[in-house]
């Protein structure tokens, strides 16, 4: 696995919160990595359900917790994996329950910019399932361009996902309004 990127934490948007991880996840995020649709697009091998919650740890969790304010509930997690110097791959899970409520959308308004201004990425990458309508929509919407699809063994993470870039350059010329305080844009229409 790769190492997470270090973003300062907590970082507070429109009705979430990223944080990092504690023990009390352990069962939620189970239940969100292991919903057979959210599976779907994400394509991890299978592996077993109780010993994965028996064996987290804060320090294993992958990313940042997205957890709902003022609920207090989990409703995903999100990360910036270094894949190589300068460069990141952004993934966004959210529980099936969550879908269609534009919350990955307002979560990137705060890690997209985060990677370029805040963590000094030179480019930014996302592999996404061909069927992940709404993950690819994200994507275009912010700028993110194809360059390629990940072949690999079938029994492979992320076998026959789309490939999209965003490179700083790319980024810099897009032209967001600024949300609130920070950094926080947002792609036209989005």
């Amino acid at each position: 696995m790769l190492d997470a990127m270090t973003l300062t934490l907590p970082k507070i948007g429109d009705g979430f919160v990223l944080r990092d991880f504690v023990m009390d996840d352990a069962q939620p995020l189970a239940d969100i990595e292991y919903d057979l649709d959210v599976k779907k697009y994400l394509a991890i091998p299978h592996r077993d359900r109780a010993e994965w919650v028996r064996v987290f740890t804060p320090d294993s969790a992958f990313g940042w917790a997205i957890e709902l304010t003022p609920e207090g509930v989990l409703a995903g997690r999100a990360s910036i994996s270094k894949c190589s110097p300068g460069e990141g791959e952004l993934q966004i899970v959210i529980a099936k329950a969550f879908w269609g409520r534009r919350l990955g959308r307002k979560i990137a308004q705060i890690l997209i910019p985060a990677a370029f201004e805040e963590l000094n990425a030179v480019k930014l990458i996302g592999v996404v399932h061909p069927e992940n309508h709404a993950s690819l929509a994200l994507l275009r919407a912010w700028g993110f361009s194809s360059c390629g699809k990940k072949d690999c063994a079938e029994d492979h993470w992320q076998c026959g996902h789309l490939i999209f870039e965003l490179t700083r350059n790319a980024y810099n010329k897009l032209s967001h309004p600024t949300h609130g305080s920070g950094t926080s844009r947002s792609p036209s229409g989005g």
